[in-house]
């Protein structure tokens, strides 16, 4: 997508997100210069007016106009001022970095000047950018000093916009009387400024910080103000989105004929003022409302509109959501064929622009998964029924494949989000087409829908599907209670839920897998299944890892089914057995890198040569095909709280990605990276979500890792075994693991699955 183009659709994603939920207002006063040539001025002037209808690309290219006529002037006052408003389209474009950079620009020519008014007006422009950006902490500083100056100067405009922003940023850290006060103080100033549509915009989100709060008394006076100030405003794109906002507001508190009348409104002002963007948000909402009423015909005429009018200024970001929405009602009017054409259209729409979704205003939001995953899953709902009445096998298998490669991209759209890198989504690991299993392997691919859960068996000679009436919910209480009690050394209560599990999961696929002789099952679970080990499910007489091999991968195309070279297999084992930063001692890691070292010889760096650059050093100069990291490691559903532990830092997992990464295109990349001390929190989907892409992340072609941190002398036996048996010829990875647990198993000091199960080879199991 070239950046013209991007420019094009995520116009509507800056607005959206900053009038809803909240509206930032970027700046796009200045103080007006005195004497202006005729050009600049008519420049000026259409380009505000493009602004103010909406037409951001239009109005880019005019300030782009005036700024090269006030560089090759000398004019660095009239550059400054030039460059705010830029930085106000620029994020209006969803163009953050440039927003950020020429309201930057900005400040520093006003410095330059000495001009308070005029810095005054850039540090608001970007606190602003900032604060779009999700840069909380610096938008708050520049917001404050912006503030400052406006009242010593008397600057009404910039002490509204800077109010208003800041009260943004409380709202977003949950002090919503603070933030419903900032509002109020905001829409007065801007009032006495003259500015009607920052007053509105202040007293739209003053509303929606005391809905969120759950302030009742005064949300009725609050709406009929933002109502009352929407009304005095001039038509235009900053008043249509107002009332997209009061009329989701009025939606959201149960005011139907409200919130309806409000989005009539809005696509009104829309319409006079030529605005598609803000045409799109008033009628596809207002199709939102009448989808939950149940008026099926009104919904769709009105998401229809949505649609036209997304498409005409090529907004993929918002259209995704009306042929999505268009897709249900079609569903919903009983429409399937047509209605499977338009999720089509919507997912394929959605990957467009998937990469560029971000996370909100400030701080994290719902996660990819919550957000649009359904999409993906409603989807592959329909193409798995379609499925399951198809007679003809051929076509029963293009649609089989058809509905795992849907789910594929949300995996990876899944892990893309989490480590907020798309290179994951790009399978830096070396991968292969999703059919080419190794003979006598099993793919095992849960599907969990609301009313069931779909299992898709990949086996050598094809697809089947098995359908479990069990739906998520029910999936998710078991599974969080099997790791609930999984952990506890001392009992025997987490048989009753493996077995339940066992019974819903692998049950119905024993035939299946008898009939192909399969030995090794790779997993590649879904949601809460991603945080238990299924070798420790259980069929009444036995646990899954004395039946199979077992491996785990976050999805069949993020996995390079190779096998490992025995003949040459360098290792670079790195150790942590001191208490270093708060942690704990390893005190068995010495046993455990000696016997691995005695097996293959190698390069240890330990202790306090358990540093950054001589990790970075190693791994450039030389060639391994096994890291061993035997060191404390988290995982957790934030990503800025994984890492893994180092002698004297933490080291992040787009750290770790770099180091190893260095390798992944070599010819002869890291085979195994192995995390032996492990810790994702229980019940922390996200977390395990980490875990399982860790190999992806890292550049490696595998990975061996714990869910939860284990006894440290078990873990020492589990993976001396482990590469004792991977040095076997013809020995798999995940068959060396399924024989070192078997080993602790039959061990009665280690037998309880607390101290074996929670290993997982992730990746590639060959």
């Amino acid at each position: 997508m070239t950046g013209m183009q991007r420019s094009r659709w995520t116009a509507d994603r800056a607005a959206h997100r900053r009038l809803l939920p909240f509206v930032v207002v970027l700046l796009a006063w200045a103080p007006v210069q005195a004497a202006q040539p005729d050009d600049l001025r008519a420049l000026e002037r259409d380009a505000r007016r493009a602004s103010v209808t909406g037409h951001f690309s239009e109005a880019l290219a005019g300030w782009a106009d005036a700024e090269r006529i006030l560089a090759g002037q000398g004019d660095e006052v009239g550059l400054a001022r030039v460059l705010i408003a830029k930085s106000a389209v620029y994020a209006a474009l969803g163009r953050l970095p440039d927003a950020l950079d020429a309201a930057g620009r900005a400040r520093e020519l006003a410095r330059s000047q000495a001009d308070s008014a005029l810095l005054a007006a850039a540090l608001a422009a970007l606190g602003s950018a900032r604060l779009t950006s999700g840069l909380a902490a610096p938008a708050e500083s520049a917001l404050r000093e912006a503030l400052a100056l406006a009242e010593q100067m008397d600057l009404p405009a910039v002490n509204a916009a800077a109010r208003n922003d800041l009260a943004t940023l409380a709202a977003a850290r949950g002090r919503h009387a603070e933030a419903a006060a900032g509002f109020a103080e905001a829409a007065r100033v801007a009032a006495r400024a003259g500015d009607a549509e920052l007053a509105a915009a202040a007293a739209v989100n003053r509303a929606r910080s005391l809905v969120d709060s759950g302030d009742t008394s005064s949300v009725r006076e609050a709406f009929a103000d933002a109502e009352r100030r929407l009304s005095a405003s001039p038509p235009g794109h900053r008043k249509a989105f107002g009332q997209v906002g009061l009329g989701q507001l009025h939606r959201r508190a149960g005011f139907e004929s409200e919130a309806e009348r409000t989005l009539h409104a809005a696509a009104d002002t829309a319409r006079t003022v030529g605005d598609a963007r803000a045409l799109s948000f008033a009628r596809g909402y207002l199709g939102a409302l009448l989808e939950e009423r149940g008026q099926i015909p009104e919904a769709l005429e009105a998401t229809r509109d949505a649609v036209l009018a997304a498409q005409r200024v090529d907004a993929p970001e918002i259209l995704y959501r009306w042929q999505w929405q268009s897709a249900r009602l079609l569903r919903a009017g009983g429409a399937t064929d047509t209605a499977l054409g338009a999720y089509r259209r919507a997912v394929a729409t959605l990957q467009r622009v998937r990469p560029d979704l971000d996370r909100g205003v400030v701080g994290p939001g719902a996660t990819f998964r919550e957000r649009v995953g359904p999409l993906y899953l409603q989807l592959a709902d329909l193409q798995l029924r379609a499925a399951a009445v198809e007679h003809d096998p051929t076509h029963r298998q293009a649609r089989l494949r058809e509905a795992r490669a849907t789910v594929e991209m949300l995996k990876g759209a899944e892990l893309a989000d989490y480590f907020q890198d798309d290179c994951v989504a790009q399978f830096r690991a070396r991968t292969v087409g999703v059919d080419r299993l190794a003979p006598r392997t099993a793919a095992v691919y849960p599907i969990l829908m609301p009313d069931r859960t779909d299992v898709l068996l990949s086996l050598p000679d094809g697809l089947r599907l098995v359908r479990v009436p069990v739906g998520a919910e029910a999936i998710a209480r078991e599974v969080h209670a099997f790791r609930q009690l999984l952990v506890k050394r001392t009992t025997h209560e987490y048989l009753r839920h493996a077995r339940q599990l066992y019974d819903w999961l692998i049950r119905p696929l024993e035939a299946h897998l008898a009939a192909q002789d399969v030995e090794t099952l790779v997993l590649i679970p879904d949601g809460p299944l991603r945080t238990v080990p299924v070798a420790a499910l259980h069929d009444g007489t036995g646990f899954l890892t004395e039946r199979y091999a077992v491996a785990t991968s976050p999805g069949l195309t993020l996995t390079d089914p190779h096998p490992i070279p025995r003949d040459d297999l360098r290792l670079l084992a790195i150790a942590l057995s001191d208490p270093v930063q708060g942690f704990p001692p390893l005190p068995d890691v010495d046993t455990e890198l000696g016997a691995i070292v005695e097996l293959y010889g190698g390069t240890v760096l330990r202790n306090d040569d358990f540093l950054v650059p001589s990790v970075e050093r190693e791994l450039t100069e030389k060639i391994y095909s096994v890291v061993h990291v035997a060191s404390h490691a988290q995982f957790d559903g934030d990503l800025s709280k994984t890492f893994l532990l180092t002698y004297e830092s933490r080291l992040t997992m787009d750290a770790l990605g770099t180091l190893i990464g260095t390798t992944a295109f070599r010819d002869e990349p890291v085979e195994l990276l192995a995390l032996s001390a492990c810790q994702t929190a229980a019940g922390d989907d996200r977390a395990a979500l980490g875990l399982a892409g860790v190999a992806v992340k890292s550049g490696a072609r595998s990975a061996l890792a714990t869910l939860w941190f284990i006894n440290d002398r078990a873990s020492s036996v589990l993976v001396s075994k482990f590469y004792r048996h991977l040095k076997s010829p013809g020995i798999s990875k995940a068959e060396a693991l399924r024989r070192a647990q078997r080993e602790l198993l039959e061990d009665r000091v280690y037998r309880h699955p607390a101290y074996w199960s929670p290993f997982l080879m992730i990746g590639n199991w060959l």
